[in-house]
């Protein structure tokens, strides 16, 4: 097991990481190892982790050691003993980073202190090695874990001072300088890497700079502090003057014996560019600017991510040759073999002695040692200008030791993972092509000589582009390929080599075969994406594998907890599901983002690329039946939770039924109330309506059934009434598979409540029908309460209230003892067809009761529903003042979060009111903003009352030319959808073509109306009747 604090804290078993929890419980570890085999008081504990622990502070580090104990136990026990107040991380000799740099420290000293520079220099190295960036990275570090890492930085930095001595001791000066210069340059007052770096520049032949060196120095000494130079630094300046101070050291004397001698090579070993390299051109223009930032001083890394088949390489050679000759040094290319399915990834060592060859040193020459070929390297291109390309990186651990250590030169880093450690580091993320890169690469690749869509040999295509005839199928095939580079290179060199086929051969054939088709002699996109997901850890992989049974576009971490529960171990009992903590699985979210197998398009929701995603789900085919199938009901069992929460938050339809809401084995959001739910469903809603489709094909129909039956709550909130019959085949045929009459009757409601919110009120009430025998024939009186309720409304939908006042009657009688709820809203819908039959009396009975039920139950919404259309019968009745009064009433009990729909009825009543009050501009007011809320929340039966009411208004105030304007737009709204609408417009389109004198035109419109009420048995036929009758329409 090893142990690792100096960079990110770490615990590694046999080389694989062990899970060691957050920031704070990292912290915890840190401050144990730095003490490790020493007891530790848990007060102590507590003091060197938290500044100022809270309250909870003990039993959060009683629960951080517990999970610690847990996960660093292995077959001798835990390292991990607690004690009777007190605690001890067993760690063996070699097993901590930190006991590793203190011994080698300690080794260097003691050699160096004996004369032997040269095993001073490997221990010192070997020391500086262990450590991988800042001390307790990943941890939460309060002041008193802070100053142990100064203290360990501080040790860091006379280490390194001591190893740049020996360097300089041991005729090293090229690397010496190297690091001295960056000493210097971080405090250029410290005489000590001063008095070094003169000694080093002196003795390794450059003497004018050690010379020039003192001279700055003593200047701004003189200038910043008032001070003179150290006698020492003074002395050594004048033994330089004067010649007195030895050229080289003893031991570098001895490495000249040897002959240390470079010679110059320009290395010039940049791939050719990419043929037809297209687009790109902010990310070329990106890496060319690096050039600029060389000039100004620091050292300049580019790093290029993104996924498999992006064009990383493409792009990051084709920059490099436009500033080839900005670095006439050379320029060096490496292939690190990162993800490579033919071979492992380079060891920093090899590539270092591949590139220190390349520079022109003896193999003879290379150090052995790591750290000791890249000083080397670095030394080398301190004074030299080169640009180097890293391609296929693996990681920042791999990418390290390859950067120069000065400004001269530019790295420039391409690699499929995210290279974040790389703290100095520029880094530009490939996106996929845009439609026009992606057609103008793709003709590039074709050549100027391919067929158009449906010809074989004649020239069809310029260079970049394509003949007008061609370019719709040549954006299916671009689309095909997901937008990805090697996919479009690929396609392209499949019609290169089939000259009897056209462009549309070619859309054909991968639109057939998709992934499978990506495939041109020895390249493929699957081996692409094969060689990342080689790379991921098993739980990664697994994780990829479950992602891939989504059936949605996207996703969060909810979801991905879900699809990666994995089956009991025992599927005979009835013991749970064992599912991957949230944290555990976020953070494998974020490797398989890191690896580019996973977009974060926005903050918590992930998508795969589309080939990605077909690549994902044939990799979810290696699980078993069983497997998969327990992925899946688990993505279910989520998602009819989210529906579930916001259908009994505030049921919308089926009033009738009893629905218990169920929570999932795995993790969930929590959801306090209706606008959580809401907003979850937002998000969730195409990938709930993918799952429902996927149910007719999968394990999974019982679900979707349930789900779609529950869908309908959050359908009718977006007035997405449209969505649910087009599946209801496919869900009603499942239903039947499945032998669930229930099932079967919940789905016909439901069909039947969107029909007739689509106007199909004869179909709707065929559909509820047939539901209401099924409830009496299995014996389930809340179906048979809900299909008789739903059929009532949409008997009201088509104006039919006589009908639907009996039916209401029905599903009163048929109610459950004691159930307030039920009877309210019927109660509500008897005072509209009350109202609408002319009985106003009997309106206002059922409204009361209404109120006085709801007030039992204490809801808020019902009350300010139920008090709203009781303002609407005050204002029928000739009260505008009570209705006013009435509906500031309602608008406080809806608050802040009023639904739109009730928001914009609410606004046209206010509006008809103002209007009785003598107030006609601010009726018309209230009126506009009742239609925008309407139009906002597109409920066609909502808009056309808003629509209708405003045009009403215009009308009395006499404007019949704006009125008509309305009125025909409520006609189109409503004609075929909403009938008693419809009539009410085209009673008022006549009514203001008359008053227009068009008598003729508006008897058209009057009969059409009076045709409308016939059908609907409404009253407002013998109004229309006598006054055509009396021709008072001629």
């Amino acid at each position: 097991m090893e142990f690792r604090v100096l960079g990110p804290v770490e615990v590694r078993r046999d080389g694989v990481a062990v899970p060691i929890g957050g920031g704070r419980q990292k912290a915890v570890l840190a401050a144990l190892v730095c003490h490790a085999e020493d007891w530790m008081s848990r007060s102590r504990l507590l003091t060197t982790v938290w500044d100022e622990a809270p309250d909870s502070a003990a039993a959060n580090l009683r629960t951080y050691l517990a999970k610690l104990r847990r996960a660093l136990a292995d077959d001798a026990g835990s390292r991990l003993e607690l004690g009777e107040g007190r605690v001890r991380l067993r760690i063996g000799g070699g097993e901590s980073d930190l006991r590793r740099f203190r011994d080698l420290n300690g080794r260097g000293e003691a050699a160096f202190a004996a004369g032997d520079h040269a095993e001073a220099a490997r221990a010192f190295a070997e020391a500086l090695a262990q450590w991988r960036g800042e001390p307790f990275e990943t941890a939460t570090v309060d002041r008193p874990l802070a100053a142990l890492a100064m203290e360990l930085c501080e040790a860091r930095a006379e280490t390194r001072r001591r190893y740049l001595r020996v360097l300089v001791e041991l005729g090293r000066y090229d690397e010496a300088i190297a690091g001295l210069r960056t000493e210097v340059t971080a405090d250029p007052l410290a005489e000590q890497p001063i008095e070094l770096l003169m000694l080093a520049s002196y003795r390794g032949g450059r003497p004018d700079e050690a010379l020039a060196l003192y001279r700055d120095t003593r200047v701004r000494l003189v200038d910043e502090l008032g001070v003179d130079p150290s006698p020492r630094l003074a002395a050594l300046y004048e033994r330089m003057v004067s010649g007195d101070e030895p050229r080289v050291s003893r031991d570098g004397e001895a490495a000249r014996e040897r002959g240390t001698g470079l010679p110059r090579l320009v290395p010039a070993q940049l791939p050719a560019d990419v043929p037809g390299f297209t687009g790109r051109d902010s990310e070329v223009e990106a890496l060319c600017s690096a050039v600029t930032q060389r000039r100004s001083g620091a050292l300049v890394v580019s790093s290029v991510e993104g996924m498999a088949g992006i064009g990383k390489t493409a792009l990051a050679v084709h920059a490099a040759r436009r500033l080839a000759d900005e670095f006439p040094d050379g320029q060096l290319f490496i292939d690190l073999h990162g993800f490579d399915a033919d071979a492992p990834a380079t060891d920093p060592a090899v590539a270092l002695e591949r590139l220190l060859h390349s520079l022109g040193v003896d193999p003879r020459q290379i150090p052995e040692n790591l750290d000791e070929r890249a000083g080397l390297y670095r030394s080398i291109l301190s004074d030299r200008s080169v640009l180097i390309v890293l391609d296929n990186a693996s990681g920042e651990q791999q990418v390290g030791p390859l950067l120069p250590g000065g400004d001269a030169s530019l790295a420039i880093v391409t690699s499929r993972r995210s290279l974040a450690g790389l703290d100095q580091a520029r880094s530009i993320q490939l996106e996929l092509l845009g439609r026009a890169e992606a057609i103008a690469l793709l003709a590039a690749a074709l050549g100027p000589s391919r067929g158009g869509a449906g010809q074989k040999s004649v020239p069809a295509v310029e260079p970049g582009r394509f003949a007008a005839a061609d370019e719709a199928v040549a954006a299916e095939i671009v689309a095909v390929c997901g937008m990805l580079p090697l996919a479009i290179r690929i396609a392209a060199a499949r019609l290169r080599h089939r000259p009897d086929w056209t462009l549309a051969d070619l859309r054909d054939r991968l639109q057939q075969a998709g992934l499978a088709g990506l495939c041109a002699g020895d390249r493929s996109v699957t081996a692409a994406f094969e060689m990342s997901y080689a790379e991921l850890d098993d739980l990664a992989r697994n994780a990829f594998r479950r992602l891939g049974l989504h059936p949605g576009h996207d996703f969060d971490v909810y979801t991905a907890a879900a699809l990666c529960a994995e089956p009991a171990d025992d599927p005979s009992e009835a013991s749970p599901s064992r599912h991957p903590s949230l944290s555990s699985t976020q953070a494998t979210l974020d490797e398989l983002v890191d690896v580019n197998l996973l977009i974060e398009f926005r903050p918590g929701r992930y998508r795969f690329h589309d080939l990605v995603r077909e690549f994902a789900a044939h990799k979810a085919t290696l699980d078993t039946p069983e497997t998969r199938a327990h992925a899946r009901q688990r993505l279910g069992d989520l998602y009819l939770y989210y529906a579930g929460k916001l259908y009994a938050a505030e049921p919308i339809v089926s009033i009738g039924r009893d629905y218990r809401v169920r929570a999932p084995e795995t993790p969930t959001p929590t959801i306090p109330d209706a606008t959580t739910a809401l907003a979850i469903m937002d998000d969730e809603n195409p990938n709930i309506l993918a799952f429902i489709e996927s149910g007719h094909d999968h394990d999974v129909g019982a679900q979707s059934v349930e789900l779609a039956t529950l869908q309908l709550s959050y359908l009718w909130r977006q007035a997405r009434y449209n969505d649910f019959p087009a599946r209801f085949p496919k869900l009603l045929d499942t239903a039947k598979r499945l032998g669930d009459p229930a099932a079967e009757a919940w789905l016909r409601i439901a069909q039947g409540s969107c029909l007739a919110k689509c106007g199909q009120s004869e179909q709707a009430i065929d559909e509820l029908t047939l539901a209401r025998r099924i409830g009496e024939r299995v014996g389930q009186p809340d179906i048979t309460l809900t299909a008789t309720f739903e059929t009532a409304m949409a008997q009201i939908g088509a104006g039919r209230f006589a009908d639907a006042s009996m039916t209401l009657a029905e599903a009163l009688a048929s109610r459950p003892g004691g159930d307030d709820f039920v009877e309210m809203e019927i109660r509500n819908r008897l005072a509209q067809c009350a109202f609408r039959l002319g009985d106003a009396a009997g309106a206002l009975r059922d409204l009361d009761r209404a109120i006085e039920l709801a007030n039992r139950r204490g809801d808020q919404q019902a009350r300010a529903r139920f008090t709203y259309n009781s303002a609407e019968l005050q204002l029928h009745a000739g009260n505008p003042a009570d209705t006013l009064e009435r509906l500031s009433t309602a608008r406080d009990y809806y608050g802040p979060d009023i639904e739109p729909d009730n928001l914009s009825m609410l606004l046209s009543t206010k509006a008809k009111t103002l209007l009785a009050l003598g107030r006609p501009q601010d009726a018309l007011d209230a009126h506009r903003e009742a239609v925008a809320v309407a139009t906002g929340f597109g409920d066609v039966w909502l808009l056309a009352t808003a629509v209708v009411e405003l045009a009403e208004t215009h009308a009395k105030l006499g404007d019949h030319a704006s009125a008509l304007e309305h009125l025909y737009r409520a006609e189109t709204l409503t004609d075929g959808v909403a009938p008693h609408l419809y009539a009410l417009a085209q009673r008022g389109i006549a009514d203001s073509l008359e008053a227009l004198g068009h008598r003729h035109q508006a008897r058209l419109h009057l009969i059409c109306a009076l045709r409308q009420f016939v059908e609907m048995d409404m009253p407002d036929a013998d109004e229309i009747r006598d006054r055509l009758n009396r021709d008072e329409v001629a």
